[in-house]
This record gives C-alpha cells, sequence and structure tokens, in this order.
C-alpha cells in the first residue's frame, strides 16, 4: 500500500509518497514554511506523485504528524490530509510526532529524552524508553526540563542545537513524513479514523479590540 505522510506542525515540514509493502520511499519533498503553506500543498503532492510517476488511485491512505507544533501548521495539515482521504476514500491515520520518533528508536534500554521545536522556537519534550513513550510531554525551554534531573541518564534526539556531548546524541536527520510512514502499523491504524490535532497547551488567544 501507498501511503502519503505529510508533516506540517515541527519545524522542518515534509512530504513524503512511501510503499509501505516494500518498505520503499517513492519520493519526499521539503515544504516551506511560514504563511502560504496550504496553497503549496497540492503542489507539492503532485510533484511527489510526478517524481514517484503514480496516479491519485494509487493512494491507499494518507497519514499527518497531528503535533505538537504550530497550530496553523498542524490545522492546515490536517485539514488538507482529510478532504484527500474524503475524496479518494480511504483511511486518513494521525500520530503525534513522539510516537513517530520513539519508534525510530525501538529496542533501545536507556531512556531517550525527545525534544521537538515549532517552527517559532517552541520546545516540546517527552521521554521514551524501547520505543514506548513515558510520562506526559512538556511545553517548556530545555533548560526547565533539565532542571534537577541527572543529564547522564539519557540519550537525546532533539531538532534543535542544544550543549551535550556528541556520544549522547541520536541523529534524527530523515524526513519526519517518512519516519511517519515507517512506524504505522497497518494492521492496527488502518482500523482507526483518529486523525485529531495533539495539543499539549492551550491555544493562543488575545484580548478583543475595544470599538471606538
Amino acid at each position: 500500500m501507498i501511503i502519503l505522510a505529510l508533516d506540517t506542525a515541527t519545524a522542518n515540514p515534509s512530504l513524503a509518497l512511501y510503499d509501505h509493502s516494500n518498505g520503499g520511499v517513492l519520493s519526499s519533498v521539503r515544504l516551506s514554511k511560514g504563511r502560504g503553506q496550504s496553497n503549496l500543498l497540492l503542489p507539492a503532492m503532485e510533484a511527489a506523485m510526478d517524481e514517484a510517476d503514480m496516479s491519485y488511485e494509487e493512494i491507499g491512505a494518507v497519514a499527518g504528524i497531528t503535533g505538537p507544533g504550530s497550530f496553523t501548521g498542524i490545522r492546515v495539515g490536517l485539514s488538507f490530509l482529510k478532504g484527500v482521504a474524503l475524496s479518494l476514500d480511504i483511511p486518513c491515520i494521525g500520530k503525534n510526532g513522539f510516537e513517530v520518533v520513539a519508534a525510530s528508536f525501538e529496542g533501545i534500554e536507556k531512556p531517550i529524552l525527545i525534544g521537538l521545536e515549532s517552527g517559532r522556537d517552541e520546545k516540546f519534550f517527552q521521554i521514551a524508553r524501547n520505543g514506548v513513550l513515558e510520562g506526559e510531554a512538556e511545553n517548556c525551554t530545555f533548560e526547565e526540563f533539565m532542571a534537577n534531573k541527572d543529564s547522564g541518564q539519557y540519550m537525546y534526539m532533539l531538532d534543535f542545537d542544544a550543549d551535550l556531548p556528541a556520544d549522547a546524541c541520536l541523529a534524527y536527520d530523515s524526513v519526519t513524513a517518512v519516519k511517519l510512514s515507517q512506524c504505522i502499523n497497518l494492521a492496527h491504524d488502518l482500523s482507526t479514523e483518529s486523525c485529531s490535532p495533539y495539543y499539549i497547551r492551550p491555544a493562543d488567544t488575545s484580548k478583543p479590540k475595544k470599538l471606538p
């Protein structure tokens, strides 16, 4: 089955077409971030399909990163995927970024501190061990998260720079959308229809302007 995977939640948005049957990446695209992203998703998808020499009818499911990250990015990406899924009558799968990263490091017994950054320098943290998430996700600075913690107890997977020993850091430079595709369990995930946004903090609000 071919999966269209999309990540618009993180600081490095991406799109990928992945053949789950043979574990092959058909095409992947780094997406631009910021304003106007919604207008670029369909052209990026069509460019990826042209590169893979495939048609819409060959896509068997769509999948998206549900968060954490940019509120606008999450809404834009998931709305786009749900539209594609509805028009093609195919499943729409959602996974949060921590789940995707944790699945990439299954088999590592030492706890891994996962740090994800949204497009506006906001950081989110959660701990995983042997591919399974532990505890609650937090939205804070790296220094705040590490306060009163033994830094030597973790391996680190951070998508931002931090002053850490090189041998304590795990590389994660692949396109997020590709990792999303690889961690999907078709036997389980295709039976669900959950693709809801994953927010760690409340949405931004602003005081209403007073009318003159």
